[in-house]
């Protein structure tokens, strides 16, 4: 079923649509065929499906990366890259303030950082390593400068 997925995406412009049944059917297949292989078989053709599942990964990715739609039951997945491209671009534009390696951010859900609770609203100041999982979490917002005004 992965080569067919596989080769299901190759031919497309557009991301195809994988439900999740689909997905959920195919685990099943797979965990049933392994009481019928012996461990050398089952151990190939574990290989050869991770390559494959791999591949699907990548394509999938490459067509979100260049703008397509994702749609499916991995569409969530794919939703965190397009936040990192998004943080990225933003990043390398000087959108965002910052100072030695520091991010402004604005908390938009309540959390606990460094042992303080802090609420919707508040400015947090931290390392991009540590805001960078916050933000793609939607726990955190950067603070965004206007640069089209700076012109």
């Amino acid at each position: 079923m992965l080569d067919e997925l596989v080769r299901k995406e190759l031919s497309e412009e557009e991301i195809t649509e994988i439900k999740l049944e689909e997905i959920i059917k195919y685990m099943t297949l797979i965990k049933k065929s392994k009481t019928f292989a012996s461990a050398e078989i089952r151990k190939g053709e574990l290989k050869l499906l991770s390559e494959l599942a791999e591949s699907l990964f990548e394509l999938r990715l490459s067509k979100i990366l260049e703008g397509k739609v994702s749609k499916g039951f991995d569409e969530f997945i794919f939703n965190i890259f397009k936040s990192l491209k998004q943080f990225y671009v933003e990043l390398l534009i000087g959108r965002y303030i910052i100072y030695n390696d520091k991010i402004y951010c604005i908390v938009q859900k309540p959390l606990i950082y460094n042992n303080h609770k802090v609420d919707e609203g508040d400015v947090l100041v931290l390392p991009m390593r540590e805001a960078v999982p916050l933000i793609i979490a939607s726990y955190l917002t950067p603070y965004k400068i206007d640069i089209e005004e700076q012109l």
